[in-house]
C-alpha cells in the first residue's frame, strides 16, 4: 500500500520520526491540520484511548508558533473520537521525548510544525517513493484526510460515523470519496472473478 511505503521511507530517514509520525496519525485519525497542531495534552484521554478536538490552530496570517487558537471550523467539528493502539503509540512517544507542556506536536525545540514544513515534508517522500506530482495528482496534507475517509468507507463503516469522526456536517464529499472507493472495489471484485478457476 503507498501509505505503508511513504511512511516506511519517512521512518528510515534520521531525525525525521516526529515529522514521519505526525503524518501518520493525520491518516490515522482524519485529523484536518489545523487540528491536529492545535491540540495539547489536555486534550488527550490516554485511559478511554480518545482525543478531543476542540480548537484549531490559525494558519492564516500567523505563523504556527504564535499559538492562536480559534474555534473548530464548525460545530460539527467539535469531537471526540476513538484512538487505536498505535496512535497512542505515537503520543506516548512525544509525551516522552516531550519538548512543550501544553502542546503535543511540537519539534525539539518546542515549537509547533509549520504546515508549510510538513507539507514540504510530505512531497518530498513522496516524490522519493510515489514519483513526482501530475494534474491528477497533487502531494498535500489534506490527502492524509481523504485517505482516512477512504479507508473507513474500505472497511464498511456507516457514512454517518465517518462524518461524525472526520467532523463534516455535509455527506457530499463523503458521498463523493464513498462512489469513488466503491467503483474500485467493484472492478477489484470484477477481476477476481474474471480470475476464478474452477
Amino acid at each position: 500500500r503507498e501509505m505503508r511505503l511513504i511512511l516506511d521511507y519517512g521512518y528510515s530517514l534520521s531525525k525525521c520520526y516526529r515529522k514521519t509520525a505526525i503524518l501518520e496519525f493525520m491518516f490515522l485519525t482524519g485529523l484536518r491540520t489545523g487540528e491536529l497542531l492545535a491540540l495539547s495534552w489536555e486534550d488527550i484521554h490516554f485511559e478511554a484511548s480518545t482525543l478531543t478536538v476542540a480548537h484549531t490552530l490559525n494558519l492564516h496570517g500567523y505563523e504556527a508558533n504564535a499559538r492562536q487558537l480559534l474555534l473548530p471550523k464548525t460545530a460539527h467539528s467539535y469531537r471526540t473520537i476513538s484512538l487505536n493502539e498505535r496512535c497512542l503509540e505515537i503520543l506516548t512517544h512525544f509525551l516522552t521525548e516531550c519538548y512543550d507542556k501544553e502542546f503535543v506536536f511540537v519539534d525539539e525545540r518546542g515549537h509547533i510544525y509549520s504546515k508549510n514544513e510538513l507539507s514540504h515534508y510530505l512531497k518530498k517522500i513522496c516524490f522519493e517513493k510515489l514519483g513526482r506530482e501530475d494534474p491528477g495528482r497533487n502531494y498535500h496534507l489534506h490527502m492524509l484526510r481523504h485517505s482516512h475517509i477512504s479507508l473507513l468507507v474500505e472497511m464498511n463503516v456507516p457514512i454517518k460515523a465517518i462524518m461524525e469522526r472526520v467532523g463534516h456536517s455535509d455527506e457530499k464529499m463523503i458521498l463523493q470519496v464513498y462512489s469513488h472507493v466503491t467503483q474500485n472495489m467493484q472492478n477489484d471484485l470484477k477481476a477476481k472473478l474474471n480470475a476464478l478457476d474452477f
